[in-house]
Parts: structure tokens; sequence; C-alpha cells
């Protein structure tokens, strides 16, 4: 069981309040910048509302009245090994049925889609209808980094949790608490910021660090190719991310120089892609776009 970050304390400590004061919204939307961990927060909640055990991974936990549905849960579902996934009608359909059976334990059902915004626009239009007239005792909770890419309509129906970012001694102390090397992890808090959680699974997988890559490209272009099919087995929000984060540093050291910004623009672009065609193929995407880095490199050099 993973420690319970101390910056999380806060929105953990409102969201029990609500629920003991029998004043916790049916519909409730839980916002967090990337890999801050508000999962964690969701975990813990809903462990004592339902009374669960702590020393018991909550995606192996079988409960009759939680659904949990992340991009693990997804893959499984619809068997599938790619690094980006959406949450389709079906997954909500599913949804839909489950929150019409009765209880069983307790007098309410829990739903938590950790990772909402990837319901593509079927599944966000079929959830929609949910939180239009939504059953009677459920608890429906939607975790996301990106609450405006989810439709102003189902934002409106929700209740509103912001989990807090870590400052970066916060990250850096609490992932050595988890016994995490210290210099390793210095080495991805320079690539991820302050976002414990993507630093911790990136650690434990041996993930890439994505500054890194881009200055191995810029020495070798011949490595384009194995660094974008990198690229393509890990998260595309979390690679273009941090792609963003060394271009941003990148300009800061190369003043007044507008290819920087459109080349941050096309970055930006790609992102949007992510949640509007997830199947798209990242490789050549990657390829494309990290030509186009050692070009605006050398240029700016």
């Amino acid at each position: 069981m993973v420690e319970f970050p101390p910056w999380l304390l806060p929105s953990y400590q409102a969201l029990r309040q609500q629920f003991s004061n029998q004043t916790l919204a049916h519909a409730n939307l839980v916002s967090e910048p990337l890999g801050a961990g508000a999962y964690l927060v969701i975990d813990r909640l809903v462990r004592e509302m339902l009374d669960l055990p702590l020393d018991q991974d909550i995606h192996e936990t079988t409960h009759p009245d939680l659904s949990w549905i992340d991009s693990e849960f997804v893959r499984e579902q619809r068997a599938s090994t790619r690094a980006s996934v959406i949450i389709d009608v079906e997954t909500i359909r599913d949804v839909i049925e489950y929150l019409e059976l009765t209880s069983s334990t307790q007098n309410f059902k829990i739903v938590v889609i950790d990772g909402a915004h990837m319901m593509n626009i079927q599944a966000s239009n079929a959830f929609l209808k949910v939180l239009e007239e939504p059953p009677n005792n459920c608890f429906i909770f939607l975790i996301t980094p990106h609450p405006h890419d989810l439709l102003p309509t189902i934002r409106s129906r929700c209740a509103k949790t912001s989990v807090q970012r870590p400052t970066e001694t916060e990250t850096l102390a609490w992932l050595i608490s988890q016994d995490l090397e210290k210099e390793k992890v210095e080495d991805y808090l320079l690539d991820f910021g302050a976002s414990p959680m993507q630093i911790m699974e990136a650690y434990r997988a041996d993930g890439l660090i994505v500054r890194e890559s881009l200055v191995e490209v810029v020495r070798d272009s011949l490595a384009v190719p194995d660094v974008a099919a990198q690229f393509a087995n890990e998260d595309p929000d979390s690679v273009l991310t941090r792609w963003q984060s060394s271009v941003v540093r990148f300009a800061k050291n190369t003043p007044n120089q507008p290819e920087i910004y459109e080349y941050y623009l096309a970055l930006t672009d790609l992102k949007r892609q992510y949640t509007e065609s997830p199947a798209l193929n990242w490789r050549l995407q990657y390829e494309r776009m990290l030509f186009k880095w050692i070009s605006l490199y050398r240029a700016c050099r």
C-alpha cells in the first residue's frame, strides 16, 4: 500500500467530511495536475465508504457495489496493448446497467472513472444521460487532469474538487520515502516536473526520459526510428507534456525564436489529436516531430 501523500490530505478530508455530513454530491469531478495522485484520494475515500481493507490493491478488490474504470480496465476489457486508450460507449453502457442493479451490502453504489477525459463523444453523450437522470443512491467520481476535455454539460452537473500540485521538494521527499533512489528520481524530476505518480511509474518500469532522448537524436539522427518506437510505447499525453517542457527550457536559452513557439504549438496540436484520434499512428507522428526537432535545434544554435 502506497503511503498517503501529504499534499492530497486537504482534498481527501473535504470529501470525507461531505460524506460524513451526508452532503456528498452524487456526481463529483476531481481534477488534478497530471500525475499528482488524485486517484489515491478517491481510493482512500471509497475504502472508508465501503469498509474495504487497506492492505489490498483497489483494482484487485471485488465488491458488488464498486465499479472502478481506468486505462488498465479498458485494456483488459478490450484486450488492447496500446499505450493510448479510449473509454467507448459500450463501457459506459455497462456502467449504466451496473447502476440499475440493486446495491448489495450498502444502500448505495459507487462508480469511479479514472481518466474521464478518455471518454469519446459517444461515451460522453451516453454518460451525460446518467447525470441528467441519476439513479437513486449512487456516487460517481470522475478523475481527470484534463477537465476541460469533458463536455461542458458534464462538468456543469458535477460538484468539483481540485487536487493541489505538490512542490518539487515534496515530490522528491515523498518518492525517496517510497524507497526510490534519490539520484534517479532527480533525473526523472527534471523530465516530469512535480508529477510524483508518473515518476514512480516510470522509475519502476525503468521508463525513458524524454529530455535525454531529444538530446540523443540531435547527436545522432539515425536514432530517430528507435526513439520514436520507444515513445510509441508510452502514454502519448505523458510523452508530449514532457516534450513540451523540454521545448520551454530550450526556448529560455534561445530567446526571440518564433520557430520554437510554432513547434510548441505543433506538439499541442498532437495532444489534441490524442484525445480525438487515439488510434493515430504515433510512431510516424513522433518520427516527423523528431526530425523537425533536429532541424529546429540546429537552426537555433
